[in-house]
């Protein structure tokens, strides 16, 4: 899969054990998206997509009727990449390069779903993805 260039495929811990990152797509977070967004403002609900690196994600739910989309990464470079490949598709979503631990540009509740990517790729020796480090990773509560 071609969604996250900059990951390494493999990476070797301290204890040599070899392990593959598990990467989650839209269609593996499709109904458990839409049913904490149904709880929420369904389609329209305020969605930031923490650590979005160059995943087509964002773009899926796009197309898939979520256009309040909010896109944070701390590589500038990268966000610049998106905006532009998502401009070209007519898909108009906020591009932020910034650190996620300090978004001192957004209000309290500026968010009703946070996505946190990062979290989304799972790591395991298998390629089983835990439903709840998932639900982790899908924060709905206001931020």
């Amino acid at each position: 899969d071609d969604d996250d260039d900059d990951d390494d495929d493999d990476d070797d811990d301290d204890d040599g054990a070899d392990e593959r990152w598990v990467r989650v797509d839209y269609s593996t977070l499709r109904e458990l998206l839409e049913s904490t967004t149904a709880r929420l403002a369904g389609k329209e609900s305020r969605i930031l997509m923490v650590g979005c690196g160059n995943s087509k994600l964002s773009e899926d739910m796009y197309l898939d009727g979520y256009h309040n989309i909010v896109n944070i990464d701390i590589s500038v470079s990268c966000i610049e990449m998106m905006r532009q490949r998502c401009e070209e598709q007519q898909m108009h979503m906020r591009w932020v390069a910034g650190d996620a631990t300090n978004m001192v540009e957004f209000t309290d509740a500026s968010f009703d779903l946070v996505v946190d990517k990062v979290r989304l790729r799972c790591r395991s020796s298998s390629t089983s993805i835990d439903r709840q480090e998932i639900m982790e990773s899908l924060r709905h509560r206001r931020v």
